[in-house]
């Protein structure tokens, strides 16, 4: 039996070891310098680059190679005419959300690397996170003939293979499964093809063409399935919750930032000052994966991830319904008061009024139900425990049996807690 025990605390220890990612004695000095100097040549290719890309936002979009925020010749005319925006001052403005950007997500991985240093998951976490708020300003130089176009190209394509590399590690260093080192392959290969074809491409090309499309689709499904299967497979406790953390933060950003975006896209002609805001809104959405990244390293015990989760779900659901309920409600009624009365201008505000009224008297009822549907889906044992509860203690109440009281106290706890065996004592 001692021998048997002591077998299994070796394994124990074995993959304990294997999972750790802490650097002792001069691989900690490699990993840190190498850190710190990918770290200050991305910024200083940023650095160098912030000209050429204010000069770029200072022309008009014509053709394929616009950059982040490029406006067209059209908006630009509405920014002067409605906002009194000259593309000079537009241009500065964006330059200043992409610096904010930036230094938003170096702060945050300065702090990586001053809290764990020591970690070469941490460091490499942090450099993503530096080379990931230059990508506003490299994505767009990258494509523009000047000599920064080559370094933006360089650290741009880096920000990519770190990203996947990042998430075929993340939590606990390891490649999981084995064959997803082939993800970051695949990825460098890709990138490596698409910058060769930047370099080569006429204004007239698509930056992006359907192969290099196909190829990262490709890489980034890979990935998803890798950390599918590490979730499921080999991550434990904790990694799981960081695993939350950082999936929690990339898809509130992206699908925030989609929503942003959305509008513009499918009406090219809206409000001026919608296109201003959208850029600040959009920018301050794509902070939330840095910011969840660092507390998936630093302080994931901090909150209940699944709380955050849920009412994420829960309220973002709510607002998308609501929206399209009231949308579909004034469009409706307006319809029908032209059918009905003509559609005078003074029954538009009696149609708001109404819809307004509506989404009041839904709110609640449907808060309820979208409630019940996200727990009896994503969170069914807890949903299903919360309801044994509640029977039990309505049954509690009107019991009086003792025998049947215990039998029903027996069977909440193995409902509930799913124990090995359970057993009820009774004083006499």
């Amino acid at each position: 039996m001692r021998g048997a025990a002591a077998g299994k605390q070796t394994i124990a220890l074995a993959a304990t070891r294997g999972r750790d990612t802490r650097l002792r004695g001069w691989h900690r000095g490699l990993a840190g310098g190498a850190c710190a100097g990918l770290i200050l040549l991305t910024l200083g290719i940023f650095a160098g680059s912030l000209p050429e890309y204010n000069a770029q936002l200072q022309t008009t979009c014509i053709g394929t190679t616009c950059a982040f925020w490029q406006v067209s010749p059209a908006q630009a005319q509405a920014l002067m005419d409605q906002l009194g925006f000259t593309l000079g001052g537009y241009a500065v403005y964006c330059t200043a959300l992409a610096v904010c950007f930036a230094v938003v997500c170096t702060t945050v991985g300065a702090v990586l690397v001053w809290r764990k240093s020591d970690d070469w998951m941490a460091l490499l976490v942090a450099v993503l996170l530096v080379m990931t708020g230059t990508v506003l300003v490299t994505e767009t130089v990258e494509a523009s003939p000047s000599p920064w176009q080559v370094p933006a190209l360089l650290i741009n394509k880096l920000t990519f293979v770190a990203a996947f590399l990042v998430a075929t590690l993340f939590p606990d260093g390891r490649f999981v499964p084995r064959w997803a080192w082939l993800i970051v392959v695949g990825d460098l290969a890709v990138d490596t093809l698409h910058a060769v074809y930047v370099l080569n491409a006429t204004p007239q090309q698509t930056r992006y063409p359907m192969p290099a499309i196909l190829g990262w689709s490709v890489v980034m499904v890979g990935a998803a399935a890798a950390q599918v299967y590490r979730y499921r497979r080999v991550s434990g406790p904790i990694q799981r919750v960081q695993t939350k953390w950082v999936v929690f933060g990339f898809a509130v950003g992206t699908l925030a930032t989609a929503a942003i975006l959305f509008p513009g896209l499918i009406f090219p002609s809206l409000s001026p000052l919608y296109i201003v805001l959208a850029a600040a809104a959009a920018t301050a959405c794509l902070l939330c994966a840095p910011f969840t990244i660092a507390i998936a390293v630093l302080r994931y015990h901090l909150y209940d991830i699944d709380i955050l989760i849920n009412r994420t779900l829960v309220y973002g659901s709510l607002t998308a319904l609501l929206a399209a309920v009231y949308f579909a409600t004034v469009i409706t009624l307006q319809q029908i008061a032209h059918a009905l009365i003509g559609g005078q201008a003074s029954q538009q505000p009696l149609a708001v009024v109404l819809s307004t009224l509506l989404i009041a008297a839904l709110f609640q009822p449907l808060r309820r139900r979208i409630q019940a549907t996200i727990d009896r889906r994503f969170y069914r044992r807890k949903y299903d425990t919360a309801k044994t509860l509640a029977a039990f203690s309505t049954a509690l109440r009107n019991e009086v049996d003792l025998e049947r009281l215990s039998d029903d106290l027996l069977g909440v706890v193995d409902d509930t807690m799913q124990p090995a065996h359970v057993s009820l004592w009774l004083r006499t």
